[in-house]
C-alpha cells in the first residue's frame, strides 16, 4: 500500500506545474482520503482492498 501511494507521488507533483484548479485540489483531496480508507480497510479485511482500488475512478 505505501508502495501504491508513493507511486502516485511523482503524478501529483507534476500537476503543480499546470495550474491548480479547485477541481483538481478536490481530485486530489479525493485520491489521499481513499488511499487512506485503503490502509485501514487492509488492517480491517485485506480481500476487500482489491475491490477498492478497482472502483477508483481516474479522471
Amino acid at each position: 500500500m505505501m508502495a501504491l501511494s508513493v507511486g502516485f507521488l511523482p503524478e501529483v507533483v507534476e500537476f503543480k506545474h499546470f495550474y491548480i484548479t479547485p477541481q483538481v485540489m478536490v481530485q486530489m483531496v479525493l485520491i489521499i482520503v481513499l488511499l487512506l480508507i485503503q490502509v485501514w480497510v487492509l488492517k480491517q479485511q485485506p480481500q476487500q482492498v482489491v475491490l477498492y482500488i478497482l472502483n477508483i475512478p481516474i479522471q
